[in-house]
């Protein structure tokens, strides 16, 4: 029988959060970021009422949100930071590219043309065949700490490789 670890005891490390701050502060010191952006329209009406505004306001949280946003003069990059590829992580990007046109508060960059980007520690081939596939974009990029984090996480962190001939 497994045993809970108590709040305490818990090690959590916001690895990928980590992993994106590090990646913006270097490679994007310049451009306009922003951080954990809600997508998708906010419902005005709800089973035939129109909403309050702080109904609006709660309503709004429950949307996606994507890890980043980069906007630039031609085009934005919705960024999903994952320190091990998985694959659901294409899925999701796709998802926010659809949502992104309809979010209210980035209704000034709607029609600028909008392309998912995967930034990721550890690369999967497998995974990055597929978002290829989709039009997904894969950064990898390894800080130094990767390493010693993963050492920390043990098995949850090992992947398959596919087998070659």
């Amino acid at each position: 029988m497994s045993r809970r670890l108590s709040p305490s005891q818990r090690t959590y490390v916001p690895a990928e959060t980590r992993l994106l701050s590090e990646w913006i502060a270097k490679f994007h010191r310049d451009d306009q970021v922003l951080i954990h952006v809600y997508v998708g329209s906010i419902p005005l009406e709800q089973l035939g009422k129109k909403l309050t505004q702080a109904e609006i306001q709660m309503l709004g949280v429950r949307r996606r949100w994507v890890d980043a946003i980069i906007i630039y003069p031609d085009h934005v990059e919705l960024i999903e930071a994952k320190i091990i590829t998985t694959p659901d992580v294409w899925a999701q990007l796709i998802h926010y590219i659809s949502l992104f046109p309809g979010t209210p508060e980035l209704a000034q960059y709607s029609r600028l043309p909008v392309e998912g980007v995967v930034l990721t520690a550890i690369s999967d081939p497998t995974i990055t065949a597929l978002m290829r596939q989709h039009g997904i974009k894969e950064i990898v990029w390894t800080p130094d700490w990767i390493q010693g984090y993963l050492e920390t996480k043990g098995q949850k962190y090992r992947i398959a490789r596919p087998v070659t001939k």
